[in-house]
């Protein structure tokens, strides 16, 4: 049995500042630590201190480690926060080229088989490198998906440990899906199918001419090269990526696409993607030997999001560290905010946020829509259009720097549930306004839905407790959050382990005229 020390000062050297363990941390590494099972899941909510545990876990019980997280952002903070101990990489495109100055390792010369004379000294390969043989590394989930598939340079990691796991789904997703447009096969030369060809036989069409262009291309590049010529070797380099990207995914397709991929077309767009992502699931999972799943929104139904074998899953929920008078959700279940009654409920809506805005009147706040136009509509209705901010878009970045300096200000927007934190006056309360199921305008979330309706619930639940999650981040931080759509009664009930404990003990039930 792995003994944890009783400070994490004790465990490394350059934790020095970290004096004392949190409530429930030191439990968590045990846990994870001592755990015989292949994937251990964490619930851990804001303020419990993810990122220690992360670090901790990794230096006790693994030789090799990787993190990887859904953000760059969140990769840079893991370096920031302890430098001393990981080692990180992005994409080629993030690093200077020494030989040629003013372009990116994305421009290498080697991908024309040359040799680079200032290889030994390149920023991206020695960053690698460090990755390569370093005890903890930081990737980002794009990096870990590609270039731990598509090279053999990296080994197998006793531990992996992803972090915002909620999300993981999505960038595999993110990584198997395949999008070809009409605009991007036009400025490439290559074809785009019509309404009724045979797409395997487009496919195949099309992987000959991107193979073709891409051979073609290489040749150019090395004339370039020779000739030092930068302006042409940056945008042959350029184009061979969209050929070789173009040539990776029509591959995959032939090798994957069968009768449970979504094929989307439209006369601008065609979309492949597969119903289900867990058939690949192999991308993730075949890269260590045991895995962490954190995320401070996880429920046990990730298990079978992920199609994850039951009897190699532990899974544990840490309390929120916040007091629950300090984060109440005000539940007034007052409309039915779905697609088919939406429509009918606006009104009444409008008069249940003015009759928040005007309790509120001093204090900033959020609104969580599910949609661009449902952001419209509330801004242009609401009795407070003086202090409400459209943020969605361009006018997101500045939306939130006029926020930032104000002092009532209230930020309307579908995407404010993730990357963003509202902290202490920054957010006092915040509105949401709809129950966030995905949309069935996508085809695969349609499909999926009517075949895994847990799986469609669960990316509902996930996205609610994220947007309650954005204000509250810190124990002596406050905030409330409101929810009029009475579907979320049924659900709390219906499906309970889709939600963390500590969201369900913060729902206040009150009436709308309280």
């Amino acid at each position: 049995m792995i003994k944890v020390p009783d400070s994490p000062s004790k465990i490394h050297p350059s934790l020095s500042s970290f004096k004392t363990w949190r409530p429930h941390q030191k439990e968590a590494v045990e846990a994870i630590a001592n755990s015989d099972k292949q994937f251990f899941i964490l619930n851990a909510p804001t303020g419990v201190g993810k990122s220690i545990i992360a670090i901790a876990s990794a230096l006790l019980s693994s030789e090799k480690t990787y993190i990887t997280t859904h953000t760059k952002q969140l990769q840079d903070q893991y370096l920031k926060d302890f430098p001393e101990i990981v080692k990180t990489i992005k994409g080629r495109s993030n690093y200077q080229c020494l030989f040629f100055q003013e372009l990116t390792a994305e421009n290498c010369i080697e991908q024309t088989k040359q040799r680079c004379p200032m290889r030994d000294q390149c920023p991206y390969k020695k960053a690698k490198q460090e990755v390569i043989t370093s005890k903890v590394a930081i990737l980002n989930n794009a990096y870990y998906l590609t270039a731990l598939n598509y090279t053999d340079q990296f080994p197998t990691a006793d531990l992996v440990i992803i972090d915002e796991a909620h999300l993981i789904e999505h960038s595999l997703m993110n990584f198997i899906e395949c999008k070809l447009t009409k605009s991007q096969m036009d400025s490439l030369l290559l074809p785009y199918p019509t309404p009724k060809e045979d797409i395997i036989e487009y496919l195949k069409t099309l992987l000959d001419k991107t193979i073709t262009h891409h051979s073609t291309l290489q040749e150019e590049l090395k004339y370039a090269v020779k000739s030092e010529d930068q302006n042409n070797i940056q945008d042959l380099s350029k184009l061979i990526k969209k050929y070789q990207s173009i040539e990776r995914n029509v591959k995959f397709l032939l090798s994957n696409m069968d009768n449970t991929w979504i094929i989307d077309y439209t006369p601008l767009q065609i979309t492949f993607k597969p119903i289900f992502v867990h058939p690949y699931n192999e991308h993730i999972f075949a890269h260590g030997e045991k895995f962490l799943l954190m995320s401070a929104t996880l429920s046990k139904s990730i298990i079978d999001t992920l199609n994850l074998p039951k009897n190699e899953c532990e899974y544990m929920e840490i309390p929120s560290p916040f007091p629950v008078e300090n984060r109440p959700l005000v539940f007034m279940p007052r409309i039915n905010m779905s697609y088919k009654t939406q429509q009918k409920a606006l009104p009444i809506l409008t008069k249940l946020i003015n009759k928040v805005l005007d309790k509120h009147e001093s204090e900033k706040g959020i609104i969580h829509t599910s949609s661009n136009k449902l952001a419209n509509y509330i801004h242009e209705h609401c009795s407070h259009k003086d202090r409400t901010l459209i943020a969605t878009g361009q006018l997101k970045q500045q939306a939130l720097e006029i926020h930032k300096k104000s002092k009532n200000t209230v930020l309307i927007s579908p995407s404010l549930d993730t990357g963003v934190d509202f902290k202490y006056d920054d957010g006092r309360f915040q509105i949401i306004v709809n129950l966030p199921f995905p949309s069935l305008a996508d085809k695969q979330v349609k499909k999926r839905a009517r075949i895994d309706k847990n799986w469609y619930i669960g990316q509902m639940t996930n996205k609610l407790v994220q947007m309650y999650g954005r204000t509250n981040r810190a124990e002596d931080d406050y905030s409330t959050t409101y929810v009029f759509d009475e579907r979320l009664y049924y659900y709390l009930k219906k499906y309970p382990n889709h939600f963390p404990k500590w969201f369900i003990e913060a729902v206040v039930k009150r009436d709308y005229t309280t």
